[in-house]
């Protein structure tokens, strides 16, 4: 990974107005700056954009946002495997906190476009992928952390193998490992199902036995049984038809007795309705003799109804008039009484409302008099309340002048004591000279400062004093104060109230009489129209225009009673004019009805008889046909159970026949299992062997030990630069456990001139240069795995604890192997190393928050 621009926002100590830091051209650089002025903050801002973890850990996101702001962003541009990407990661500490990460590939234009995965996982997945290592590979090898560069030192061998392991790319064999765990055990479960399917198999065909011989015997059997049921069938199909044709006979003996049943019925009913239309057509002739009384009755009727229907007309003329009369006068009442209201209102306003209202005048103006009066004494204790307002805030500021000068005394008195206190000391400087002073001298200055500082105690207390007076003048004066404004403000709001009613109460006034001038004469001019009936002209013209239609109209009640009485009375000869058009209309039907129904009676007679002759001959011929009946019956069963005999044969046959089947299944299915059972265990043991090949012991401590050389050699090369070849270091891979067998291990073991000594007993600055070794050597492994020069290399302090020449030694040490990374980043606030570097990162922390820029 080779960082090549970082941007950061609200990112630890810092904010939203830092510029991009542009790294592209520099090889190797120092970025330098005082402590906690935020150089490890960026490296924190790398790790935490890729990893998702800076030194706070993988939890304490929101530790990383600056304070009080809600949100950080971290943008990188980098290169990994040839190609550039951008990833950005946001922190936002809403609710329970969220992080956002976001992933993109930048073409030649550097143009991004997303390859954002599903969830976070998903693209910090991604981003580990590309970059061929997590962030514990990284701390460990190409990142020397800040107080952490005996990370991989500290750690315990096994601790430091699984390092190795990571950075040798070992983690797919732990892969490949659970892969072939899997199938071990895939394989194995294979291996238990088919010995149980075996069994199984071998156990069901040794309970089913061979049917062979029992087959054989119901084969001939059924063959003798066929020409059996042939004889058996014919026989009973014999029977059946004789019986279906007695039967068929008896069905239409039955039909035979129903029929005649059915003709006597239609005989005797055809009877009945021949008597009862003989005496319709009589009926009818006699109303036929009737008709000329009937005509002349109807007469009359329609004479009577048209009279009735005249009067009728009337009558609905005089209700027209008589309703237009009533509603006439219902108005001309209404509009008498809507006056009679309206001046019974308007004298009643005059009497109780107007007329009081209008007399209260002239106490109203009294009461107005009497409050200018007052308002004018409120605006002479408002002015004294000013008065004494003022003269507090000339009080207050008299209070912060002696204030003032009491926090000087003070400060006054303190100085002379501690130039007192100074003076006193032995070996005490001149203050003018700056010779030694002596002790009598000392004891003169000291008595000086001693009636300097009494006076200054004295000063203290007038002005205390003084001070306190004035206080408590303020304190009194603000009261008075107070309880004034508090009296003058009641007495205020009271007398606006009071003005406020009594202007209220004068614009009532003033209007009662505006309005008394003008309705006196409204209410003469009312009661007069009512004295004379003048109103509702209109309507007692059109109430005299109907009195006189009324009058010519005519009508008389009793006329139109008389005519309905005799309608009434003549109404029968309508029913009996409908019952002679009817009667006369329903003869001729009738008549030919009659002839009808009486040539129907004839034929249904002949029938009878026929039909009862040959009733007598159909009952002889079934007489057989119980006897029939049981030989069928007799003839069925025997068919039947020879049926039920090959039907149980044929049923034997076939579970038989299925028997053998499956006996011929659990054969083939032995074999087909048997040889599954081999196949199985031969995939067993092969995974097996996997599982051990890919195990701690197997290749992986295989790839350790070949790769133990080469670290050893690369560490112990930049040891001796740095060292002038004193110090060594030898790995050890394995050794000797108290049982005497070998234990895998990665033991680290250093020798100088003094023989070899445990990692602990060596100086910081000893142990810095062998951390500084392994780790450099831990990062060209990585380089050799991932097959290209390691891309960056980035040492976070520990030069403190390094003499000058062992920092040059450092640095002459650095400079040997820039070569061999893309860059290298070394961080140091010390001035006298950052100016061995040919380009700077300069960070500067500011009250606006920590800077940096390019030197």
């Amino acid at each position: 990974m080779i960082p090549l621009r970082l941007s950061v926002r609200n990112f630890l100590c810092y904010r939203d107005d830092v510029p991009p830091l542009d790294l592209q051209g520099i090889h190797v650089a120092c970025l330098c700056g005082a402590n906690g002025h935020g150089k490890s903050a960026l490296l924190d801002a790398m790790t935490w954009c890729l990893w998702g973890q800076a030194r706070t850990g993988s939890r304490n996101h929101n530790s990383l946002i600056a304070y009080g702001e809600t949100e950080c962003r971290v943008e990188l541009d980098f290169q990994a495997k040839g190609q550039l990407y951008r990833a950005i990661r946001r922190r936002r500490s809403a609710g329970q906190g969220r992080t956002e990460l976001d992933l993109f590939v930048l073409d030649d234009a550097e143009q991004p476009r997303p390859i954002t995965g599903n969830t976070l996982n998903e693209t910090a997945a991604r981003i580990r992928n590309l970059l061929g290592m997590d962030y514990d590979t990284f701390v460990n090898s190409a990142f020397l952390l800040q107080g952490r560069s005996d990370e991989f030192t500290r750690k315990t061998p096994s601790e430091r193998k699984d390092v190795l392991s990571s950075i040798l790319g070992l983690d797919l064999y732990e892969v490949l490992q659970a892969a072939a765990r899997n199938k071990r055990s895939e394989w194995q479960d294979n291996v238990t199902r088919t010995e149980g399917a075996l069994t199984q198999t071998k156990t069901a065909l040794d309970e089913l036995a061979d049917p062979t011989d029992e087959l054989t015997v119901i084969e001939r059997r059924l063959t003798a049984l066929a020409s059996e049921l042939d004889a058996a069938a014919s026989e009973a199909s014999e029977r059946r038809a004789s019986v279906e044709e007695l039967r068929r006979k008896r069905a239409e003996l039955a039909r035979a007795e129903q029929r005649i049943a059915t003709l006597r019925e239609d005989i005797e009913r055809t009877g009945a309705a021949i008597a009862a239309m003989r005496q319709r057509i009589e009926h009818a002739k006699a109303w036929s003799d009737r008709a000329n009384e009937i005509d002349a009755g109807a007469q009359q009727l329609a004479a009577a109804r048209n009279e009735l229907e005249r009067l009728e007309s009337l009558r609905r003329e005089y209700d027209r008039l008589h309703d237009q009369r009533n509603e006439l006068q219902v108005a001309i009442g209404r509009e008498q009484a809507a006056l009679s209201a309206e001046s019974a209102e308007l004298e009643r306003r005059i009497r109780e409302e107007l007329e009081p209202a209008a007399g209260r005048a002239k106490s109203i103006a009294d009461g107005l008099a009497v409050l200018a009066d007052a308002e004018q004494d409120l605006l002479a204790e408002q002015q004294v309340i000013d008065a004494q307002t003022a003269d507090a805030t000339e009080l207050q500021g008299s209070i912060a002048v002696a204030q003032g000068e009491l926090e000087r005394c003070v400060a006054e008195g303190k100085e002379l004591r501690a130039r007192q206190v100074e003076m006193s000391a032995a070996g005490a400087l001149c203050p003018l000279c700056r010779t030694p002073l002596t002790e009598d001298a000392c004891g003169n200055i000291a008595d000086w400062y001693e009636s300097e500082i009494a006076g200054k105690l004295r000063q203290h207390g007038e002005i205390k004093e003084g001070l306190n007076g004035l206080t408590q003048r303020l304190e009194e004066l603000s009261g008075d104060t107070d309880r004034r404004r508090k009296a003058l403000a009641r007495q205020q709001r009271q007398t606006q109230q009071e003005r406020g009613r009594l202007e209220q109460e004068k614009r009532q006034s003033d209007g009662a009489g505006q309005q008394l001038t003008a309705l006196r004469p409204h209410l003469a001019g009312l009661q007069a129209a009512l004295a004379a009936g003048d109103f509702a002209a209109d309507e007692r013209v059109a109430l005299g225009e109907i009195d006189d239609a009324i009058a010519a109209l005519g009508y008389d009640e009793a006329s139109r009673e008389e005519a309905y009485r005799l309608t009434q009375s003549l109404l029968h000869w309508d029913a009996e004019r409908r019952d002679l058009d009817a009667a006369l209309a329903r003869l001729p039907g009738d008549e030919v009805e009659l002839r009808q129904n009486e040539d129907r009676a004839d034929r249904w007679r002949t029938e009878l008889a026929d039909a009862e002759a040959g009733l007598t001959a159909d009952l002889a011929a079934i007489a057989e046909l119980p006897e029939q009946e049981r030989a069928a019956e007799i003839a069925d069963a025997a068919l039947a159970g020879l049926s039920r005999e090959r039907d149980d044969l044929l049923a034997r046959q076939g579970r038989l026949q299925a028997d053998a089947e499956r006996r011929r299944g659990y054969q083939t299915e032995i074999i087909r299992l048997q040889s599954s059972h081999n196949s199985a265990q031969t995939e067993q043991g092969i995974y097996a062997e996997l599982f051990g090949a890919f195990g701690r012991s197997g290749v992986p401590a295989m790839l350790i030990d070949a790769a133990v050389p080469h670290l050893e050699n690369e560490a112990n090369h930049l040891l001796g630069r740095m060292t002038d070849n004193r110090m060594a270091i030898r790995l050890e891979t394995q050794r000797d456990n108290r049982s005497g067998n070998t234990t895998e291990t990665l033991d680290i073991l250093i020798s100088d001139e003094l023989g070899s000594r445990n990692y602990e007993l060596f100086s910081g600055g000893e142990a810095f240069r062998i951390n500084l070794a392994l780790r450099i050597a831990l990062s060209k492994v990585l380089s050799q795995r991932l097959g290209a020069p390691l891309p960056t290399l980035f040492i976070d302090e520990g030069f403190g604890t390094q003499d000058a020449a062992g920092r040059e030694r450092i640095v002459d040490a650095i400079a040997s192997i820039q070569d061999e990374f893309e860059k290298i980043i070394v961080i140091t606030h010390l001035d006298d190393l950052k100016d061995l570097f040919p380009a700077r990162i300069e960070v500067l922390k500011t009250e606006a928050g920590s800077q940096f820029w390019l030197s």
